[in-house]
């Protein structure tokens, strides 16, 4: 994957018309508003997976704050009638595509990344393969109201 491709999937909805994003990005504000912190999301990949169905690999992130918000925009999408990916689901980013034969699965070095939005992408099909652009993004980090002074 080009590296201007990697993305940590949250959850995935597939084709979606034009007029029904303003929706999704209630959805993306209201859930990631309601899970904000003072801290950045912390993700912590340490293991590559093989998903032979969808002939990709990819970097397993292991969050519970990650996972609760999967969770939310799931059933939030769900509920507003789209037809999200229901199957158990764990957060990742697909680091290749289109693997017949994986290559042996070993524990990666753990790798941290720290994510203070979260966003609304759309996929288009490039004549090079997939190419993801942010449609909208919403902050997953609370500011902090300055102390006053006594």
């Amino acid at each position: 994957m080009p590296e201007e491709n990697l993305h940590l999937t949250l959850a995935f909805l597939g084709s979606v018309s034009q007029r029904r994003l303003p929706q999704l990005m209630r959805i993306g504000r209201d859930c990631a508003g309601a899970l904000a912190t003072v801290e950045p999301l912390a993700l912590r990949f340490s293991r590559l997976d093989y998903w032979p169905g969808a002939q990709v690999l990819v970097a397993s992130a292991a969050s519970a704050d990650a996972e609760r918000l999967a969770e939310a925009l799931k059933a939030a999408a769900t509920a507003a009638g789209f037809a999200p990916d229901l199957k158990s689901f764990r957060a990742h980013v697909t680091v290749a595509r289109k693997v017949v034969r994986p290559p042996p699965l070993a524990r990666l070095r753990p790798l941290e990344w720290r994510c203070d939005a979260c966003a609304l992408m759309e996929c288009r099909t490039g004549s090079c393969g997939p190419v993801y652009s942010v449609v909208g993004l919403q902050t997953l980090v609370k500011t902090q109201k300055p102390r006053e002074k006594a």
